[in-house]
């Protein structure tokens, strides 16, 4: 289960990053726009990493651990298994109880990579997966649009925003199945092979 994070934190960092990679795309080097040299999104391409985050706020811990492996069984075209682990812990200051809940989720997502140059591509994914909250299921539906940016021959660095759609009756009322939605910004640091 995704927790949404806020969309200005998210156009910021993006904000950041984006000024760089367009000034690069737009060197005027032929070889270079075309991306011939790199091999991160040819077919037979192995990806493996991930993220981690961790959000203190006053009595509320969060550690999200999310390992990710990929394939590119096509030229720019990816699947892509993640596994995201989430612990929660809650210290209630009336009663002095402390209650963690731990979560997960697996998401299966097919992407798009368009090269912009040698070091910049552009992604479209949507993942498809089911998460766990310790108590109920739920349907996930990602939405992804981000860059990669190829900062060595093997090493990636991709900020993205997804959309999460969640489905499932932790989101309902009485038992009824409901849905979640929210905008959610990630760094994904990624190797090749």
């Amino acid at each position: 289960m995704r927790a949404p994070n806020s969309l200005p934190r998210a156009l910021a960092v993006v904000s950041l990053l984006l000024p760089s990679a367009v000034a690069q795309a737009d060197d005027g080097d032929e070889d270079h726009n075309e991306g011939e040299d790199s091999t991160y999104g040819q077919k037979g391409t192995l990806e493996a990493g991930g993220d981690v985050s961790a959000n203190w706020a006053g009595d509320v811990f969060v550690l999200d651990l999310g390992p990710s492996i990929g394939y590119f069984f096509l030229d720019r075209l990816e699947l892509t298994l993640d596994v995201d682990f989430i612990y929660t812990r809650v210290d209630d200051e009336d009663t002095g109880e402390v209650n963690t809940t731990k979560a997960m989720s697996l998401v299966l997502e097919p992407s798009y990579h368009h090269p912009v140059s040698k070091q910049l591509q552009l992604l479209g994914g949507l993942g498809v997966g089911t998460g766990w909250n310790g108590d109920d299921w739920d349907f996930e539906l990602i939405p992804r649009v981000g860059l990669n940016i190829l900062t060595a021959r093997s090493n990636v660095i991709t900020p993205s925003i997804e959309f999460p759609i969640l489905i499932g009756e932790a989101f309902g009322d009485d038992g009824e199945v409901g849905t979640q939605w929210g905008i959610l910004f990630e760094i994904g640091i990624t190797g090749t092979w």
